[in-house]
């Protein structure tokens, strides 16, 4: 019964204590509860935001890329690209990351078709430069400017360029070992581009049009070799 008594007696005890510290602390438990809802309300309007403006991006750029869209499979006209380059020249900058990278790659190639090529290669170059933008779409934008550089850098320049992306193991390896072997036929290293070409067309990881190009460039490799 002692042992009873003695247990309420502590309990008491403790829970006098407790509100003492309670009625001691009390207003700054309160400022410490107002302090991490505060907290949680800031992040939670900070996400939304975010995911907003991402949304609005999203939006913005899937209605300019709509210009670029066939219609019953006629082509598209001058007049939809140029309005599709200005609506992102004015607005691509304000853009989120991610929607940025697309919206420079889609400005790039509408440039490069409108023969205002060194644009788009200052493009390319300010996109494979971006240490914000993912590495993949880094090396995509390295490999767009090789591929349109192959007839004006000198071979040396380039196959320095090749030669780093390679060793990056990028999604893009088909496409930049095929630039090597344009390269290597260009420079006139007919056999070794001809090998390249031979890996690509019977590699079953390449894709069906990358595999289609070197057959047929291997078939024109094979005629001249005849004719002469």
């Amino acid at each position: 019964m002692n042992k009873e008594l003695e247990k309420e007696i502590k309990a008491e005890l403790r829970a006098e204590r407790y509100q003492a510290l309670f009625r001691r602390y009390k207003l700054l438990i309160i400022a410490l509860v107002i302090i991490v809802f505060l907290v949680i309300g800031i992040w939670q309007f900070v996400v939304w935001r975010k995911n907003r403006s991402l949304e609005q991006a999203s939006t913005h750029y899937f209605n300019i890329v709509q210009l670029l869209n066939t219609i019953d499979g006629q082509p598209v006209s001058s007049a939809s690209k140029t309005q599709a380059l200005a609506e992102l020249e004015k607005h691509t900058s304000q853009f989120p990351q991610s929607i940025k990278t697309l919206a420079q790659f889609e400005q790039a190639n509408l440039l490069k078709e409108q023969s205002k090529r060194q644009e788009a290669l200052k493009l390319w170059t300010q996109i494979s430069k971006d240490l914000s933008v993912r590495p993949e779409f880094r090396s995509l934008a390295e490999l767009f400017w090789i591929q349109n550089q192959l007839d004006d850098v000198k071979p040396e320049q380039l196959r320095g360029k090749i030669s780093e992306l390679l060793g990056q193991q990028t999604p893009w390896n088909s496409l930049i070992k095929e630039c090597e072997a344009l390269l290597d036929l260009k420079t006139g290293n007919a056999q070794k581009a001809t090998q390249i070409f031979g890996q690509l067309s019977s590699d079953p990881n390449v894709s069906p049009g990358v595999q289609q190009r070197a057959r047929m460039l291997m078939q024109i490799i094979a005629m001249k070799k005849i004719i002469q």
